[in-house]
């Protein structure tokens, strides 16, 4: 009964930062805590997705329904407005759930921070949480036959400091990478690929963003998202991807064709 009980505790103690861990908005050692008790915990694991679930569901629901032409515009208009000698609570709480849809559809519109979020957390959740070897000692390239040069042409173009510990196919979230991890004695770099979806998109360029102590360096091509993620300083991740972008769109393109 006594260890039951504590393990309800420490469910419902998870559970209350669940949401807060799938947004994204905890530390990185609440992260740490959260996948610990996840690998632990199947019931906890199953509520995690199922929240995502509702998540996906809603999100696909409200990208299909339509914005009216210039809500946004007509709410930030009233909002201006002087501010009345006695509004009514009614009416606040009226405009503040408007004001709320609208952001929300814009926000879920534009997938471009999910779709840097999840290169994060595979290289989290892979790299360094679970940081898988290689199945057979001293070869680290597990990538399936049609993708086995990736491996050799990526090292090619990484700093020379840093080697290759495993290249393998994985799954998060339902979704599947490419994941190269390198190593140079004391910094840790993945490169991670996973293939697009429809409407998915990061625009031109490279794209940059910052999670903790973590660098991310992202572009797309017309199949495939690339990314480096990293501990290392942020120009310098970025140089990464700037080397092997290239040589790696090639190699996708030939793979595709």
């Amino acid at each position: 009964m006594t260890q039951t009980k504590f393990c309800e505790q420490a469910c419902q103690k998870f559970r209350a930062k669940l949401d807060s861990y799938i947004d994204n908005e905890l530390l990185i050692e609440s992260n740490l805590e959260m996948i610990e008790h996840f690998r632990r915990c199947t019931s906890c694991t199953q509520e995690a997705q199922e929240r995502r679930d509702v998540r996906r569901r809603l999100r696909d629901a409200v990208r299909e329904m339509p914005v009216p032409a210039g809500l946004e515009g007509r709410i930030r208009d009233r909002l201006r407005q002087p501010k009345q000698p006695q509004p009514t609570k009614v009416f606040l709480m009226a405009i503040a759930a408007a004001l709320a849809l609208c952001s929300g559809v814009v926000g879920l519109r534009d997938p471009s921070s999910a779709l840097l979020r999840m290169a994060f957390d595979d290289h989290l959740h892979c790299a360094v949480i679970h940081h898988p070897t290689p199945r057979v000692p001293g070869e680290p390239n597990q990538l399936p036959e049609r993708l086995t040069g990736l491996a050799s042409l990526v090292q090619q173009h990484v700093p020379s400091e840093f080697s290759l510990k495993l290249a393998h196919e994985c799954q998060d979230q339902g979704r599947s990478f490419v994941h190269l991890t390198f190593r140079d004695g004391q910094h840790l770099m993945s490169v991670v690929i996973t293939r697009r979806e429809r409407g998915e998109s990061l625009g031109n360029g490279i794209r940059q963003a910052t999670r903790d102590r973590y660098q991310l360096a992202a572009f797309e091509s017309d199949e495939f998202f690339v990314y480096t993620v990293s501990d290392l300083p942020a120009q310098a991740n970025t140089d990464v991807l700037a080397q092997i972008s290239p040589a790696v769109q090639t190699f996708l393109a030939q793979v595709e064709g």
